[in-house]
């Protein structure tokens, strides 16, 4: 840049610099933006995404870190949209430097941004948690697996009681007391509002029942670890009065 400095006026010296910390950044979200498809290939993803989750009382499931970080990415694609724009607005300074002044300044700009492009992807690599998320069943199972008696487990068995005492079936449908019993505190909660008229009180209590008989009908979408075959091996094996878990 010390080239141009001495060849061009201040202000057309300013408006490069400041085309330069546009293309730079421009390169930094580029890389971010490929550090981000990286993650969802690898499903390997950043503290802070499983932080954030976590504030909301939301578990870092591979479901909630994959929609977390596709929201980044369209964040991303449309800031390079808007920093792409405002580089058309040098387009005619460039055009008016001289042959030797633009070769140049194009060379300068691409060594800095190779050079920030292999830096940020560095600085984005550390930030990668160290917490494995586990999306499967071990390749050994057995050896999470201690059995002392004479039964000879099958890989479904085996599979199944290697997830260990701690591990549970979240429940697919929502109790029918509990969900019924909170519709209506919420709509108690409503009585010190005056209605517009006793028609639109009885609509606003009919759609609270309308949303409660979903909630009991619809099952929970999630993502299930054990198949019907683990879940009927491990209520089998609790029948067994032989055995003891």
């Amino acid at each position: 840049m010390k080239f141009l400095k001495t060849r061009l006026s201040e202000q057309s010296f300013k408006s490069l610099n400041r085309l330069v910390t546009i293309r730079c950044r421009i390169s930094r979200e580029i890389t971010r933006l490929k550090f981000f498809d990286e993650c969802l290939k690898s499903c390997h993803f950043p503290r802070q995404f499983l932080k954030s989750l976590r504030s909301f009382k939301l578990p870092p499931s591979l479901k909630n870190l994959r929609r977390i970080t596709k929201s980044h990415i369209e964040s991303t694609k449309l800031l390079i949209e808007r920093l792409r724009a405002e580089t058309n607005a040098f387009d005619e300074l460039i055009n008016n430097l001289s042959i030797v002044c633009r070769i140049k300044f194009i060379n300068f700009i691409q060594d800095l941004q190779s050079k920030i492009c292999k830096n940020f992807h560095v600085t984005l690599s550390k930030t990668l948690s160290k917490e494995h998320l586990c999306f499967g069943f071990s390749e050994n199972p057995e050896k999470f697996l201690y059995n002392l008696s004479t039964m000879q487990l099958n890989q479904i068995e085996t599979e199944a009681l290697s997830l260990g005492f701690k591990f549970h079936i979240p429940k697919t449908h929502a109790d029918r007391i509990d969900t019924e019993t909170q519709f209506e505190n919420l709509f108690n909660q409503t009585k010190e509002l005056h209605p517009v008229s006793e028609e639109k009180k009885g609509w606003l209590k009919s759609k609270l029942v309308d949303i409660a008989n979903q909630y009991l009908v619809s099952p929970t979408p999630q993502s299930k670890l054990l198949s019907k075959d683990h879940r009927i091996a491990l209520r089998n094996i609790k029948r067994n009065d032989d055995i003891m878990i």
